[in-house]
């Protein structure tokens, strides 16, 4: 199933195993693409990363092409998660559309707002 890139940024972590990729964007907020869960067992196998750490990434962009029938034949579960490392950030206006990869899931801004 290919993953592809939520925001404008730099790749800033390829993990070792491929399981999680960090991006941070022009104004400083990181983003962790977390993909499956103990899927980091699995060393790198089900997870084609199509980016490199270091180079500026664009939202659509393919980031990933990863296997769903690897990860469950493992008895691994393969949700992906997108997290906002920093406490300071949210996400507002959440919409939660995975219809289209470029319709925005929401606005990230700061927890004080």
């Amino acid at each position: 199933m290919e993953q592809f890139i939520p925001v404008d940024g730099k790749v800033t972590m390829i993990a070792k195993t491929k399981h999680a990729i960090g991006i941070t964007t022009k104004n400083g907020t990181e983003i962790l693409i977390h993909m499956g869960l103990d899927t980091v067992d699995l060393n790198g196998l089900p997870f084609d990363v199509k980016v490199k750490e270091g180079r500026e990434v664009k939202k659509g962009q393919f980031l990933v092409d990863m296997n769903i029938e690897m990860i469950k034949k493992n008895g691994k579960d393969p949700t992906v998660i997108v997290v906002l490392t920093q406490p300071d950030k949210i996400l507002n206006n959440k919409t939660y559309n995975v219809a289209n990869r470029n319709t925005p899931i929401g606005k990230i801004g700061n927890a004080a707002n």
